[in-house]
């Protein structure tokens, strides 16, 4: 045997198992540390997202937005009449932007993006500088020139710029990092795939050895074990692996030298058994003739035993007796068969009874059941009306707008509308009783609405309690059929019983003759025992040796067991 295959025959499986364990911890260990390290950072641009370049964004955005609107009012300063109210809304507006501008993130931004915040800044106070001379001349009822007006759009034009090139910044930093983030992912997936196919093709390359090394095995060990069921007990088998199938074939090495020793005694023991076999054949041809004499004693005895006689005289007095209960027990046997059809009569009445009983509830339930549908519909019906109701209120409203709009167009019309005034006020004075009757309706509807769910709720109730009562009936009738068919298996019962009653007391009086005969025979048995009584001496002198003989042989039989017993069978 090379040493190659005899360090194979020395790998234990359990040491390829705990490999497998510890190459699946080490990678998900490696998976995990990687995984865990890159979505860190992942997590950490994002709320750097978030904190800083999205709240930067949105913060212009609002900027943005209050330093529009403030030019619009502006310039409605300046092309309407002074509205101190106008001024007022300027100055909080700076107000609010300067706080945002105060709230934007600046922390670690390149130079050019808090350049372009130093610009928009510069250019916001530039702006704003020049807002009360402006107010003050509008305020003096002075109209400002177009020099002023361009260099004040210009100014503006300067702020609006710097705001969307800084956000313009921020979606830039935003996507920076986005790609960064996307970067780290790509990253983690890679070294992912890379760590799982390589512990894929590990674990498949180890557990494909241990397959064939675990089946190799298992043919050597089952091809040893066949050369063992044959009755080989001289194979050789190898007790110096030291892997869990040679702690197999060591054990299967001593069971088979301990068979081995076993039948060796077996055999042994076998030899004198037979021995004794022959003396219990010599004995059993003397107990053979003891036999013979004890049959012809018996066949002497069996020819009369007068001292019976009585006894069988005695018997049959008591079988006239037992003739006499029979004849009782078959009277009584027909009176419970007379009350078992009566009682089969009444049960089959009864269920027709039930069967009627639970179709009148079936029907009763029905009717419910259309009642409680008719009276959804009612509900149906009720729900419809309160739409008309809500149209003929919308309608009266309308109607008394449009009353207001002719009393209004008639009072206009002065002496000529008055006439029409007083017909658009009988108009609104309707459409207002018409407003209030639909409400009343509304009202009953609903009152009529919630009794009507209350007779619903009523009747499902109802029907379930039918529902109940049905399935009490039903268990009523299956219990009814149940007794029918036991009382009709009974009855033809009770008729093979009568039957049996009457031929039992037919056949009491031949017993009784049968009887008187064997008290006869009886009377003659009784010559024979003595002869009896000689014989069974002589078989009980025989007997003592076969007992002896039969004593060997159960300490040999005993030896044997014990020998087997070591093993499980």
């Amino acid at each position: 045997m090379g040493k190659k295959e005899k360090r194979f025959k020395n790998v234990k499986i359990v040491h390829g198992i705990v490999a497998l364990w510890l190459i699946a911890i080490v990678s998900l260990i490696v998976v995990g540390i990687v995984s865990l390290t890159n979505m860190s950072q992942i997590n950490s641009n994002l709320e750097a997202i978030n904190k800083k370049e999205l709240k930067n964004i949105k913060i212009l955005g609002d900027v943005n937005g209050s330093f529009n609107g403030m030019r619009n009012v502006l310039t409605k300063i300046i092309d309407r009449p002074y509205d101190e109210n106008m001024v007022t809304t300027v100055k909080d507006t700076d107000t609010k932007i300067r706080n945002l501008i105060d709230q934007l993130n600046t922390s670690g931004d390149t130079a050019d993006k808090n350049k372009i915040v130093s610009d928009m800044k510069e250019y916001y106070d530039q702006y704003m500088q020049k807002f009360p001379p402006l107010a003050e001349r509008r305020k003096a009822g002075q109209v400002m020139d177009k020099a002023y007006m361009d260099e004040y759009t210009k100014v503006g034009t300067g702020v609006s710029a710097s705001i969307e090139k800084l956000v313009d910044s921020e979606k830039q930093s935003a996507d920076l990092i986005s790609k960064q983030s996307e970067e780290q992912f790509l990253s983690t997936k890679t070294t992912f795939i890379a760590i799982s196919v390589g512990v894929v093709v590990l674990v498949t390359f180890i557990s494909m050895f241990i397959l064939w090394y675990i089946r190799r095995s298992i043919m050597e060990f089952t091809k040893q074990l066949k050369v063992v069921a044959s009755g080989d007990l001289t194979v050789d088998i190898d007790r110096d692996e030291k892997n869990e199938f040679g702690i197999m074939k060591r054990e299967l090495a001593v069971t088979v030298g301990a068979i081995s020793g076993i039948l060796g005694d077996v055999k042994s023991n076998a030899g004198m058994m037979n021995e004794q076999a022959l003396s219990l054949s010599a004995i059993s041809e003397e107990m053979t003739s003891s036999s013979q004499e004890v049959s012809n004693a018996i066949q002497e005895v069996a020819v009369g035993s007068t001292s019976q006689a009585e006894e069988l005289m005695t018997i049959a007095g008591v079988v006239n007796e037992f003739g006499q209960s029979i004849e009782s027990i078959s009277k009584t046997v027909k009176n419970v068969n007379s009350s078992t059809e009566t009682i089969s009569t009444m049960a089959n009445l009864s269920n027709e009874q039930l069967q009627s009983l639970i179709l009148s509830v079936k029907t009763i339930s029905e009717s419910f059941g259309k009642v409680a549908e008719k009276i959804d519909k009612l509900g149906d019906n009720i729900q419809e009306i309160n739409g008309i109701t809500s149209l003929i209120n919308s309608i009266a409203d309308q109607t008394n707008l449009l009353a207001l709009n002719a009393a209004i167009e008639a009072a206009r019309a002065g002496e000529a509308g008055k006439g029409f005034a007083v017909v658009a006020d009988e108009i609104r004075k309707l459409a207002e009783q018409s407003k209030s009757s639909s409400t009343e309706i509304n009202n009953l509807l609903e009152v009529i609405s919630k009794e009507t769910n209350e007779v619903v709720n009523t009747t499902n109730v109802v029907n379930d309690e039918f529902a109940g009562q049905i399935n009490v009936i039903d268990q009523s009738i299956v219990s009814f059929k149940n007794i029918i068919e036991l009382v009709e298996k009974v009855i033809p019962l009770m008729k093979e019983v009568s039957e049996s009653m009457g031929h039992i007391d037919s056949e009491k009086t031949e017993i009784i003759g049968r009887i008187g005969n064997a008290s006869a025979v009886a009377e003659e048995n009784s010559a024979s025992a003595e002869e009896i009584t000689a014989s069974s001496e002589q078989m009980s002198s025989s007997s003592e040796e076969v007992a002896e003989s039969a004593q060997i042989l159960s300490e040999m039989s005993g030896s044997m067991v014990e020998a087997i017993n070591k093993f499980k069978i």
